[in-house]
C-alpha cells in the first residue's frame, strides 16, 4: 500500500499528469503485470486532525512507524458519531503525544460510512503509549458501537526514510 497527501485538487491533478513520471512508471507497472492486485486508487479530504507539527517533526527524514485504520461503520449516521468522537480525541492527541508526528481523520463522499484514521509515530514506544492512554480507551469504547469490527481494519508499518517530506501544516483542503 501506498499514500500521497495533497494540499489541494490542484496538487493531485498535477501529479495525475505527470508526463515525465507519474503516467510512465503506472504505464510500466501496469504493463509488466507487477501490481500483485488491481490498483484501486481512492481519494479522502481530512476532516480533522493534523498532518504535520511544525519543522523538526520529520525525524531527518528517518522513517518512523505509520498506522492506518479504515474504520467501516454500520451506517452513515454512526460513521458521523465516530467523527466526532475522532475530532475530540485529535485534539488531545496532538496537545499531550508529542511522539505523534502526523494524526489525520479522512473522510471520503463515496463511502458515507468509513473513516480512516491515519497516525505516524516515532517509535514503537509511542504507539504503546497511544494505545495505552485512558483517553484512547475511551475513544474506542465510544466508537465501538457504531463499528463494522468485520470490516474494519489497521495496519502498521514501517516508514520509508525521506517519505514525509514536508513539515508544514496541511489545510482542511488536504486530500489522501
Amino acid at each position: 500500500m501506498g499514500m500521497e497527501v495533497y494540499t489541494d485538487k490542484a496538487a493531485l491533478q498535477a501529479q495525475v499528469d505527470d508526463k515525465e513520471h507519474f503516467q510512465p512508471y503506472h504505464a510500466l507497472v501496469k504493463r509488466e503485470g507487477l501490481y500483485a492486485k488491481p490498483e484501486d486508487l481512492q481519494s479522502w479530504y481530512l476532516d480533522c486532525g493534523f498532518l504535520a507539527r511544525g519543522p523538526g517533526q520529520t525525524k531527518a527524514g528517518k522513517g518512523g512507524l505509520v498506522s492506518v485504520s479504515r474504520l467501516v461503520c454500520k451506517d452513515a449516521t454512526g460513521a458521523a458519531k465516530v467523527l466526532d468522537g475522532l475530532k475530540e480525541f485529535s485534539k488531545w492527541v496532538e496537545r499531550e503525544e508529542p511522539g505523534v508526528l502526523s494524526y489525520g481523520v479522512f473522510t471520503r463522499p463515496k463511502a458515507a460510512n468509513e473513516v480512516l484514521v491515519w497516525v505516524r509515530y516515532v517509535n514503537g514506544k509511542a504507539i504503546r503509549m497511544h494505545d495505552e492512554a485512558p483517553e484512547h480507551k475511551d475513544t474506542g469504547k465510544l466508537m465501538g458501537t457504531h463499528l463494522d469490527f468485520k470490516k474494519t481494519e489497521t495496519t502498521v508499518w514501517r516508514e520509508v526514510e525521506d517519505s514525509f517530506v514536508s513539515p508544514l501544516p496541511a489545510s482542511p483542503s488536504a486530500k489522501l
